[in-house]
C-alpha cells in the first residue's frame, strides 16, 4: 500500500507548484525532506526514490556540474507533479509505475526520457 504520508507530501508540492510564483527549486528541496519525514518511523516504499528524484530536480539549480537553471527545474517540476496528479494513487500498481518512470537511478539520461532536457 502506497504511504499515506508520502502521498500528502506529493499532492501538497504539486498545489504549490500551481501556484503563481512558487520558487520550484526551494520546493523541491521542501518536498525532499518532506519525503523522507514521511517516512518516520518506518520504512516506506517508494521513500527514497522520492527523494532522490525531488534532490535531483533541486540538483537542475544547485549542482557544480549541472544546468544550473532555475527554469529547467521549475519545467521539470512541473512535469513530475502533473504526472503525480494524472495518476490513480490509490493503486500501488500506478504508483510504482510513476516512481519507475521518473526514477533519475536509472543513469544520467533520466531527464531524456521525460522529454525534457
Amino acid at each position: 500500500m502506497t504511504n499515506e504520508r508520502l502521498r500528502r507530501v506529493l499532492n501538497s508540492a504539486t498545489s504549490r507548484l500551481a501556484a503563481d510564483g512558487a520558487d520550484a527549486y526551494r520546493l523541491s528541496m521542501e518536498i525532499a525532506w518532506g519525503i523522507i519525514n514521511s517516512a518516520h518511523g518506518g520504512s516506506e516504499e517508494h521513500v527514497g526514490d522520492g527523494y532522490v528524484l525531488w534532490m535531483e530536480i533541486s540538483d537542475l539549480v544547485d549542482a557544480p556540474d549541472g544546468p544550473q537553471s532555475h527554469a529547467l527545474c521549475r519545467q521539470v517540476a512541473e512535469s513530475a507533479a502533473a504526472a503525480w496528479d494524472s495518476i490513480d494513487q490509490s493503486n500501488p500498481e500506478r504508483v510504482s509505475d510513476y516512481f519507475s518512470r521518473w526514477s533519475p537511478r536509472g543513469g544520467n539520461d533520466w531527464l531524456s526520457a521525460q522529454n525534457l532536457s
